[in-house]
């Protein structure tokens, strides 16, 4: 099966009679996926020749904008703290677990006060479209 996308249409090709079922996944985040694998056809298909099944809209966290989020809150901490609604008077720091047990974050500080602290399961998409299990971990102080 091939695909294409122009003129704000996409065009599915490679169908065999009977067995047009297909799933569409949308991103506006890019993903590092091999251009030779998109491929290209247009077939014009009327309305009554195809039936809408299941329609599901989900919305998932990408590994990228996570990663953007760390490096953004060690250059834009103040941007970075308005964005995630961290209440005037309070810090914060946040780290990303992998399911692999690696973490990655903006470096825990060692806090003599009261701390807020969740940790959070997510499903994250990777570079290449994967689909995973991670941790958000966010402390406020």
């Amino acid at each position: 099966m091939s695909s294409n996308f122009a003129g704000g249409y996409l065009y599915i090709g490679g169908f065999a009679e009977g067995k047009e079922f297909f799933k569409i996944y949308y991103s506006e985040e890019s993903l590092n996926n091999n251009a030779e694998d998109i491929g290209s056809c247009a077939r014009t298909v009327k309305e009554e020749e195809y039936t809408i099944g299941l329609i599901r809209t989900t919305k998932y966290i990408f590994e990228s904008r996570i990663i953007e989020l760390i490096n953004d809150s060690k250059s834009d901490y103040v941007g970075v703290k308005e964005e995630l609604k961290v209440p005037i008077g309070n810090e914060f720091d946040f780290s990303f677990r992998y399911s692999n047990g690696t973490t990655i974050g903006t470096g825990e500080k060692t806090i003599t006060t009261s701390i807020y602290a969740e940790e959070t399961p997510i499903q994250y998409i990777d570079k290449k479209a994967n689909t995973n299990p991670g941790f958000i971990n966010i402390r406020i102080w």
